[in-house]
């Protein structure tokens, strides 16, 4: 991208002196430029000046495209880079979501284990097992599933409601 502005620079100065120079053989021809005094001497200079100009004209109008191209390429580039940036968003977005949806599973795991884990006098006579630390578990990873579950089916609904369609 460095490269492409600064070639753009290149362009636009050459296409300010192409410009100049176009001014410049235009302005040789007016009344107090120096002249051939013979009218062949005048019509060659005419002719040269004629010439010049159309050639020089030429130039400006190649470096104008080329100008262009090169403007339009770095808008192009700009767009391809901003769409990369983006899908690189996107992709963080749903690491991160899935990050979220172990660390939801975690905590409510995490939540069962310290409540068996805890010195109670209740929980100490042993009548609690194993078996009910998992039904317990299953419970609240159950519970935590469901909110799930209704959060992405609310958003769900939001999203279609925004684009239009009807949900019932």
């Amino acid at each position: 991208m460095p490269n492409q502005k600064s070639v753009k620079q290149i362009l636009y100065q050459h296409l300010q002196k192409t410009k100049r120079t176009i001014e410049s053989i235009k302005n040789a021809r007016g009344p107090r430029w120096p002249k051939d005094s013979s009218e062949s001497g005048q019509r060659k200079s005419t002719v040269a000046a004629e010439l010049l100009i159309q050639d020089y004209a030429y130039l400006h109008s190649r470096a104008t495209t080329l100008l262009q191209r090169t403007t339009e390429a770095i808008t192009e580039l700009n767009s391809s880079l901003s769409i990369l940036e983006a899908q690189r968003a996107i992709e963080q977005t749903q690491r991160m979501g899935k990050l979220t949806f172990l660390a939801f599973m975690f905590v409510a795991l995490s939540f069962t284990t310290s409540f068996f884990g805890m010195n109670v006098n209740e929980l100490k006579g042993g009548t609690l097992g194993i078996k009910y630390w998992g039904a317990l578990s299953i419970l609240v990873l159950g519970a935590a599933l469901a909110m799930i579950y209704l959060d992405l089916i609310g958003a769900s609904l939001m999203l279609w409601r925004k684009c239009g369609i009807k949900v019932r």
